[in-house]
C-alpha cells in the first residue's frame, strides 16, 4: 500500500488496484463501491500525476511501512471511542 501510484488506481468500469505480488506478478484487487468513492474522493483532495504516490507523507514522498502503523494505530485508537471493537485485545 506505501508504494501504490496513483497510475495503478483504475476506478471507472472494472474498478481495481494494480500491485506486484508474489513472484513479482502483477496482481489485480477489484474494488467495492464504496471504497471507489473514497479514492475519488481522496485523489481529487489531493491532486497529483500519475507516477505519484496515493498515500504521500508531509514532504511529498510516499509513506513509510512505519508511517503508516503509526497512522492507523492512532487513528484505531480515536476509532474505539466510538466503535469498541477497534479496542486492541491482549
Amino acid at each position: 500500500m506505501t508504494a501504490l501510484r496513483r497510475q495503478d488506481v483504475m476506478l471507472g468500469t472494472g474498478a481495481h488496484v494494480r500491485c506486484l505480488g508474489k513472484g513479482r506478478k502483477m496482481r489485480c484487487t477489484p474494488l467495492r463501491p464504496d471504497v471507489i468513492a473514497v479514492l475519488k474522493g481522496w485523489l481529487s483532495y489531493q491532486p497529483g500525476e500519475s507516477g505519484d504516490p496515493v498515500f504521500s507523507s508531509s514532504r511529498g514522498g510516499h509513506l513509510t511501512a512505519d508511517a503508516l502503523q503509526r497512522l492507523v494505530s492512532r487513528n484505531a485508537e480515536i476509532g474505539s471511542l466510538s466503535c469498541p471493537s477497534l479496542k486492541k485485545n491482549p
